[in-house]
């Protein structure tokens, strides 16, 4: 079975640039620093189906580091 995910991530506020949020874990477990975003849509398919609109996203590089 094929999934397919589909979304459209931006800034939080009505405005581009509103606000900025970012979150920094020092050596946290899959990345050190996020920016908060809001994906206006959220759609996957699959056998873990989802559809979503105005939600929580995150935007970051995940690397995990050693030792985690």
């Amino acid at each position: 079975m094929r999934s397919q995910v589909c979304r459209s991530i931006r800034p939080i506020g009505e405005e581009a640039g509103d606000y900025s949020i970012q979150i920094k874990i020092p050596g946290g477990f899959e990345y050190d620093e996020a920016e908060i975003a809001m994906a206006s849509v959220l759609k996957g398919s699959g056998p873990i189906a989802f559809d979503h609109e105005r939600s929580h996203s995150s935007l970051a590089h995940v690397a995990r580091h050693p030792g985690n």
